[in-house]
């Protein structure tokens, strides 16, 4: 979600406003399009490097999963615990490397990323 606020319309659509007000408003709009850029950036440059430590799985739409959920009990080691707790369902997959599933333990289906989906085994007599 993003959140902008457009100084430069409001400093050029008031009459009082100075030639100092303009000129402040107008380099906080350069510096704000600068972090933009560089925050964009950096995103990239992290989703790329976390995508390729991926292995290339491929998931249908409606194939059962179990989704990682990494959460410690304090007491139990976490050598018994099994941190694939919540059961879901593939809905759809966005690009190689997330997919959007859906949870009966959900209210809304998530983004998630295939490392933390492990598909489970059904097996027939």
């Amino acid at each position: 979600m993003e959140c902008r606020f457009n100084f430069s319309s409001f400093a050029r659509g008031r009459a009082y406003c100075t030639t100092v007000t303009i000129e402040v408003v107008e380099r906080l709009d350069k510096a704000y399009a600068l972090v933009r850029d560089h925050l964009q950036a950096a995103a990239d440059s992290a989703s790329r490097w976390y995508n390729n430590k991926s292995r290339p799985r491929h998931f249908e739409q409606g194939i059962p999963v179990c989704i990682y959920y990494f959460r410690r009990v304090v007491g139990r080691s976490p050598k018994w615990q099994s941190f694939y707790k919540t059961e879901g369902e593939v809905i759809k997959k966005i690009n190689d490397a997330t997919y959007l599933v859906a949870s009966k333990c959900w209210k809304a289906p998530k983004v998630v990323h295939v490392d933390k989906l492990k598909p489970i085994m059904q097996f027939t007599d």
